[in-house]
């Protein structure tokens, strides 16, 4: 399973036209691989789903119901390294979601997301500061009941002194996050 999504994975990007004419079939493989009890396996999944949201737009959005959910299950794995790709699938997605899709979906998304803000992980909660601004931004003032529980860490990791370099893209991420909540919620 693993192979055939990093193989779908990397040849989406030149291939998206031909994918696109199948996309139901290719999700419903890549759900069927999520499902697989292997790391490595949710991990190749996630990088497939990824390149899917990236290069496969409008199409993919249309999918949101099917793959989301399927997602939000790998965020929940425990493996750090599908959790990160799952939030680069889901800023990915809301990029482009509009907000009457965002809606229905802003309570799981916002809670898997804060609860990846809190990880001891500096890349794993950039990863998830990157999510929770595309998703602000995707939800506009639907966002609102979000607002403290999201900005007060945020806030948090923009204003520490950190060390490390992971540190600092986690304040780069912060900052920008913060911007994307100002934008979204207004005054």
């Amino acid at each position: 399973w693993h192979a055939a999504a990093v193989c779908l994975g990397v040849i989406v990007e030149g291939a998206q036209d031909r994918i696109r004419e199948q996309l139901p079939q290719v999700l419903a493989m890549l759900a069927r691989a999520a499902e697989h009890g292997d790391a490595t396996t949710r991990e190749c999944v996630c990088f497939a789903y990824g390149q899917l949201a990236e290069h496969c737009q409008p199409e993919i959005l249309a999918h949101h119901r099917q793959v989301l959910p399927v997602v939000f299950a790998l965020m929940d794995t425990g493996a750090e390294s599908v959790m990160g790709i799952s939030c680069h699938v889901l800023e990915t997605f809301c990029e482009s979601m509009e907000e009457q899709h965002v809606v229905p979906i802003l309570d799981d998304l916002a809670t898997k997301l804060l609860v990846l803000l809190q990880h001891p992980k500096p890349s794993l909660r950039e990863m998830a500061a990157a999510a929770i601004g595309t998703t602000a931004l995707a939800a506009k003032e639907a966002f609102l009941p979000y607002l403290d529980r999201t900005a007060r860490p945020l806030c948090q990791y923009a204003s520490e002194n950190l060390g490390s370099e992971a540190e600092h893209e986690l304040r780069g991420r912060a900052l920008e996050a913060l911007g994307y909540l100002g934008m979204a919620v207004g005054n």
